[in-house]
């Protein structure tokens, strides 16, 4: 499960590192001289960066030892440098037994409509709430980006990603990078994206939007001024 491109090397730098830093623990009488030289502390930034792609939890046990150097933070950075020896050592353990852990998506890494919407309610924990907020306001901005305001859900996209021409009054979206619009793959990408805007109006937006709204205690409605 490693997602290191050399894990031999890495589990070789990060044991060289704890040989160093257990060398500097050892060693009560060193100056902070002997410490600035030490090789632990010159390998310390490649450990993190390590630590960065591992286990980001381990960066407050290392980052300790950026400003200082006493018995306790050499302690910690021990501890994180074992557990990043365990991560390395035993990844292909781990990938046997839970299997390929897929693709993570960040909320942040959204579309800026979706996770602007959604954020305030998502971090209070209003999670039916911010989802619908995400899809009405994707609503919103189609309508006012071709001007039909008049139009909205699984009507709304089915007449903005129509492969037929527009006319007067209804204009269309059209996707970029697309294939010209007299081949299958165009037509396949633009009903492609009227099938999406479809179920998202009628899966996640019409039945969130029957459930009972949810009270935004001490929040007030200046802040979460209704989308409906």
């Amino acid at each position: 499960m490693s997602t290191l491109n050399n894990p031999d090397q890495a589990l070789e730098r990060v044991q060289e590192f704890r040989h160093w830093l257990d060398d500097a623990r050892a060693n009560e009488n060193s100056s902070e001289h002997d410490i600035a030289r030490s090789p632990a502390l010159q390998l310390l930034p490649l450990v993190r960066k390590i630590a960065e792609r591992l286990d980001p939890a381990l960066l407050e046990k290392l980052d300790r030892l950026e400003s200082h150097w006493t018995f306790d933070d050499m302690c910690h950075g021990l501890e994180a440098a074992d557990l990043l020896i365990g991560h390395i050592a035993y990844a292909d353990d781990a990938l046997r037994i839970l299997g390929p852990s897929g693709p993570v998506l960040a909320a942040n890494g959204l579309h800026e409509w979706v996770w602007d919407a959604a954020k305030g309610r998502w971090d209070v924990g209003f999670y039916g709430d911010a989802v619908h907020a995400a899809v009405e306001v994707v609503n919103q901005r189609t309508q006012v980006k071709v001007g039909r305001k008049d139009l909205s859900g699984t009507e709304l996209y089915q007449q903005v990603f129509s492969t037929s021409d527009p006319t007067a009054g209804s204009p269309r979206l059209r996707l970029p990078d697309v294939d010209s619009e007299d081949t299958d793959t165009w037509k396949s990408a633009h009903l492609g994206a009227m099938k999406l805007g479809e179920a998202c109006s009628q899966g996640i937006r019409n039945p969130l939007a029957q459930e009972e709204p949810s009270s935004f205690v001490g929040m007030g409605a200046a802040g979460f001024g209704g989308f409906r």
